[in-house]
């Protein structure tokens, strides 16, 4: 008897279908809310990402000059890069950097940009960038010290092994 007052009383029907519907929008929001926390964490770190590829134009400005070839703080804003972005971001935040130099934007050493710097004497150094900030970034997470540190130093290996290639390519 009481169901039957309940479905014929219009009170208790409104009430029961605003109750279902809660229970659909409180559902709907626990899902939007674990979709929300995935973007959040790749937006953070897009965001990251775009942060260090302006750190990495500016430690290109920092340079001890040498006769040849200038020393700069680029390497090391790289590799920060990688160990703080992980492997994915560092290298998408590098290859920014590669590409804004490469448009003619001046993010190269001395306030320089265009593609034909990354065809002159120095250009590998640039290019070894990217296999340096995905060392750096590949065991980031890892709780052993020597392995990041391993890493990092083949990395930076690396880096200067291309660089110098094409040094003594072009040269």
């Amino acid at each position: 008897r009481d169901a039957e007052a309940a479905g014929s009383n219009p009170v208790a029907s409104t009430i029961k279908r605003l109750v279902t519907a809660s229970r659909f929008f409180i559902n709907y929001k626990e899902r939007v809310g674990k979709m929300a926390k995935r973007l959040n964490k790749n937006t953070k770190s897009l965001i990251f990402a775009a942060l260090f590829t302006a750190v990495i134009c500016g430690f290109s400005q920092i340079a001890i000059p040498t006769p040849v070839l200038p020393v700069t703080l680029q390497v090391f804003g790289v590799c920060l890069c990688g160990y703080i972005l992980r492997a994915k971001f560092s290298t998408l935040s590098v290859l920014c950097y590669i590409l804004l130099g490469s448009v003619g934007l001046p993010v190269f050493y001395g306030f320089q940009g265009g593609a034909h710097h990354l065809l002159s004497l120095t250009g590998g150094f640039i290019f070894g960038f990217l296999p340096l900030s995905f060392c750096c970034g590949i065991f980031s997470n890892s709780k052993s010290k020597l392995l990041k540190i391993l890493f990092g130093v083949l990395g930076v290996l690396i880096c200067h092994l291309i660089g110098v290639l094409q040094f003594s390519f072009i040269s």
